[in-house]
């Protein structure tokens, strides 16, 4: 009908990143747009990112329907990019981010930047929205900014599972505690290098996260309505940073982790509605 959006073929390919090739999908936006802007969204890893994937493409979906351009990945290692995950770094990762990124910029100059994170996506855009200029959006969602203990949490859950699937757990002690000789960690089925797992245990977001000036949304997904101590921390350090700190509520079940079919309408709403304010 005349005057109504009309949603864009959405165009996925693979961009050279850290000697990888990366995986990238473009969410064109619908047309007419309102004043149009361009996101980046930044996934988690391992288990989280399998059951996260619905939200990720659906939140993608959404805002490119408001005619937003809208930029999402897998990191170098996962999903449909090369490379092996147990030679995933660090560093490759937030490289891959930078260079999407990149191409987003090349791709539509002029236009707004904003970066969405999920989980351990979240401590990746805190990073680069602090270091890298023309950032005017950042979005948590059930951010994990404390990375060391996202991984001692992650690492005590797979004992859970194994404690309920087959009434023991296959190791005395936590992965992240056994014999460094090791060469990688069953991380719930990924096999984590000795090397990455340095790296986030020793990965410190807040202590090295730049000062953000500009708009941030925290979306809180649980049951249970108290902030998280992340995103706490995230809320307060904006704030001092003189950035404009928003956060959603949603009443949700920890979709990162549940064995089941979640809806995720509140979530994509509440961002949404929060991208589209004046």
């Amino acid at each position: 009908m005349p005057g109504m959006a009309t949603r864009n073929v959405e165009k996925s390919f693979w961009i050279p990143s850290s000697g990888k090739n990366v995986f990238v999908c473009h969410h064109p936006g619908a047309r007419p747009p309102g004043p149009p802007g361009v996101f980046v969204m930044c996934p988690t890893f391992g288990e989280e990112k399998n059951k996260s994937q619905r939200l990720y493409v659906e939140l993608a979906r959404a805002i490119a329907d408001r005619g937003h351009e809208v930029y999402r990945f897998d990191f170098s290692g996962t999903a449909d990019s090369s490379g092996s995950f147990d030679e995933a770094t660090l560093a490759d990762w937030r490289q891959n981010l930078a260079d999407v990124i990149s191409l987003a910029r090349a791709e539509h100059e002029g236009c707004a930047l904003g970066l969405i994170g999920l989980r351990f996506g979240c401590a990746l855009t805190a990073l680069e929205a602090g270091a890298a200029p023309g950032v005017e959006w950042l979005v948590h969602i059930a951010p994990a900014a404390d990375v060391p203990r996202f991984m001692k949490r992650t690492l005590r859950g797979k004992l859970v599972k194994e404690l309920l699937t087959d009434g023991h757990v296959h190791a005395r002690r936590l992965p992240v505690e056994r014999d460094a000789a090791t060469p990688v960690i069953d991380l719930d089925g990924f096999p984590l290098s000795r090397a990455l797992e340095r790296e986030l245990m020793g990965m410190n977001v807040l202590d090295v996260a730049g000062a953000f000036t500009g708009s941030v949304l925290i979306v809180h997904a649980s049951r249970n309505p108290g902030l998280t101590a992340d995103e706490n921390a995230l809320r307060e350090h904006y704030s001092r940073a003189g950035a404009q700190v928003g956060v959603r509520k949603v009443c949700a079940e920890p979709y990162w982790s549940v064995h089941s079919v979640s809806s995720f309408d509140d979530i994509v709403r509440e961002i949404v509605e929060w991208i589209g304010q004046p």
